[in-house]
Parts: structure tokens; sequence; C-alpha cells
């Protein structure tokens, strides 16, 4: 799996980049909005996750951007928040928002996530995924604990 990782915690991004790395994904990563639309530029992943409040562009700004690419239009978009309330369904109305993830989260829920929002683009042939319901939100083993975990 192609993944871009942009998110302003350096740690956690480096967490999750190791994560996905040692799980055998391609990963490229970002810690802030101009970065991520840096990267874009060179890289089309086939799901980007990316914190919702992210500096410098923000989350916004990189997704104005890709609604504006043919090439990065049809990208699902997993949203990382901080709080809760922060996952509003009106997001995800507005594509390529296929779920959302709140910190912390188990990273066996971001590989899920990831891999749904991939498939479902697949099955719809050039169609973007559906926006997943509050179920999509997780809370688990993160929580400054080390990435040794389980996939599920």
């Amino acid at each position: 799996m192609r993944v871009l990782i942009a998110d302003g915690d350096i740690p956690f991004l480096g967490m999750l980049q190791s994560f996905l790395r040692d799980g055998g994904h391609e990963i490229e990563v970002a810690a802030d909005g101009l970065g991520c639309r840096s990267v874009l530029r060179d890289f089309v992943p086939e799901v980007l996750v990316i914190e919702r409040d992210l500096l410098w562009g923000g989350s916004d700004g990189v997704l104005a951007v890709m609604r504006d690419d043919p090439d990065l239009v049809e990208v699902p978009v997993i949203l990382i928040t901080n709080r809760r309330g922060d996952v509003r369904p009106d997001w995800c109305a507005i594509p390529p928002i296929a779920g959302s993830l709140q910190k912390p989260f188990r990273l066996s829920a971001l590989l899920r996530d990831a891999a749904a929002a991939i498939q479902q683009r697949q099955a719809n042939g050039c169609g973007l995924a559906q926006c997943q319901t509050e179920e999509s939100v997780h809370q688990g083993e993160f929580a400054g604990r080390p990435a040794v975990l389980s996939h599920r």
C-alpha cells in the first residue's frame, strides 16, 4: 500500500512511518501542509492519512489542491483528529474523505481503515469511498506506548 502521512507530531509521525514501513508499505511523510503538498507533486498515494489541524496550509488546503488535481481527486483521505467532536458528518460528504481516526487510536485500526478505503475505491471503479460512521473513530493502544502492536 502506498501511503502519505501528514502530521505535525514528529514522534507520532516517525512511529507511524516505522510501523507501516516495517509492514512492507511504501510510505512518504510530511510534517505540515506545505510539505504534504510538495510530496503530492511526486508521490501519488493510494491513501492519504492527514492530521485535521495540520500547520502551514492545513488539511483543508491540501484537500483543496487534491480536488483540483485529476491524479489526486480520487485518493481516499483518512483524517486524524485530536479531540472528540472534531469528526463532523458534513466532512464526510465532501470527497475525498473516506474516514477518520481520533488520537489515540490503534495502529491496526489505521491499517484496516486504509485498506478498506482503497478497496472501496477499487470496487467503485473510479468512485470515492463512502465516509465511515462514528464507528470509525477509534481510541486505544497508542497513548505513548511502543509501536509493537499486533494486527487484528
